[in-house]
Formats: structure tokens, sequence, C-alpha cells
């Protein structure tokens, strides 16, 4: 989720977050440890694996009490948010910014485009 608010929390909350969910597809447990961003600045940096900017997301919010170094059973979902500051917002307005999850069964992380919506168009009365 590009943009996500927090609803129901203990205190009022008009931040907007970056949410991702992770969902292990496989038969066997693997340990997620990171939460990153990565920016590439063309798709030849990103077919190399070279971004021009990463950053990792140290503490994870909304987890639901389930931190990273975190194993994730076949079939389940580990889900985090990041919360927007203004360089991030520069990054996902760029098109250019990935999510990406490190984990033990591979030395690369699973990457996925973050993809805006567009901007509402204005309303005219």
């Amino acid at each position: 989720m590009p943009i996500a608010k927090v609803f129901g929390g203990f205190e009022e909350n008009e931040s907007d977050y970056l949410c991702a969910t992770v969902t292990n597809k496989g038969s066997l447990p693997t340990t997620l440890t990171n939460f990153g961003l990565l920016e590439y600045e063309t798709m030849f940096h990103r077919l190399r694996g070279r971004p021009c900017k990463s950053a990792i997301v140290a503490n994870p919010q909304h987890t639901g009490g389930r931190n990273l170094p975190f194993v994730l059973l076949p079939g389940t979902q580990w889900m985090g948010s990041a919360l927007y500051n203004d360089e991030l917002r520069e990054w996902a307005s760029s098109g250019k910014l990935f999510v990406a999850f490190y984990h033990s069964h591979s030395k690369k992380p699973v990457r996925r485009k973050v993809i805006m919506p567009p901007d509402p168009p204005a309303h005219t009365h």
C-alpha cells in the first residue's frame, strides 16, 4: 500500500505510511531479516542490482509485535510500515522506489516496485 492511514489506534494519527505485506508461499519457513527501501536510477541499474539510494526501515511500525528478524512460516504473512518523511515521499514520487525484503533463503532481497496512485482530479464547482 503506497499511501496508508492508520485508524482505530489509541491516539489520533494523521500521518501517511508505506505499508508492505510479505507472504511465504513456499513449503519451508524463512526468516525475514530486514525491510529495505531501494531507488534505482535506471532499469539497467535495477537489472544489475545497483541502487543509487538505499535505506533500511530500522523499526517497522504496525507489525503486531512481530518485529524483525521474524520467522515466517509457510502460508503466513508479515506486515509492517514505514512512516513517510519528505525524503521517502520524494523517492516514491520519482517512480523509482522499491521495497526490498531480505530473508534467510537468498543473498538477494525480494524487491517490488512501489506504484503511487494518480493524484485525484481537482473538484470544480
